[in-house]
């Protein structure tokens, strides 16, 4: 037997070793599987905005989201606000809108409770690591409508703690992110009233 056929034999040998640990590897590991022959996927959540009964003004639109599950781990939350009957002599100019713990509107606005709050804690800015899941901050109105996209790393769509079946509240004044030096600033920034609100459900492209 000649030197390069017998290294070319324990080659084969050893690929095929190889080859069957990696397939045995496959069938025992279930994570190990999952990651191998997983698909990512994109869903996809919309929210008919309705002006509260109360509101002195009356604001519609749409807030839509995308999300992709990439096996388990979730992408960034995608978020494009459209929104239009914000009065153009409104002094406000950025107004804050969450998450809110309730789906529904039984009472309008008031019955969606209080912010999306899964964690227990208190009340910040989107950026923030302590943050309610529904805090979503300010979007700024110009010429009395809001068109803004946008990403937020801690809500999802997805999983135990979807935010659909939920609700967005838009108030009719300026989240001050937790950073008012009160008691309620860490509960809902002083956000003010609710002119508006939807019921979060799933979507299409």
């Amino acid at each position: 037997m000649s030197p390069t056929f017998l290294l070319a034999l324990m080659m084969v040998v050893s690929q095929s070793g190889l080859l069957y640990a990696h397939v045995a590897l496959l069938n025992t590991n279930p994570w190990i599987r999952k990651f191998s022959i997983c698909v990512p996927r994109e869903e996809y959540a919309t929210c008919v905005v309705q002006p509260d009964p109360t509101a002195p003004y009356k604001v519609t639109g749409t807030v839509d989201f995308s999300q992709t599950d990439y096996c388990g781990y979730y992408g960034d939350l995608l978020i494009r606000v459209t929104l239009k009957g914000f009065p153009r002599s409104d002094p406000v100019k950025d107004h804050g809108f969450h998450v809110h713990q309730y789906g529904d509107l039984s009472d309008g606005c008031t019955s969606t409770g209080g912010h999306y709050n899964p964690f227990n804690m208190t009340h910040g800015a989107p950026s923030d690591e302590k943050r309610h899941v529904g805090d979503f901050g300010n979007m700024p109105v110009q010429a009395g409508q809001v068109n803004q996209f946008r990403r937020d790393w801690m809500a999802t769509i997805f999983g135990r703690y979807s935010i659909i079946g939920r609700a967005i509240v838009v108030h009719a004044g300026t989240d001050d992110l937790g950073r008012g030096g009160d008691p309620s600033s860490k509960e809902n920034g002083n956000a003010g009233s609710r002119v508006a609100c939807c019921v979060i459900g799933r979507g299409v492209k």
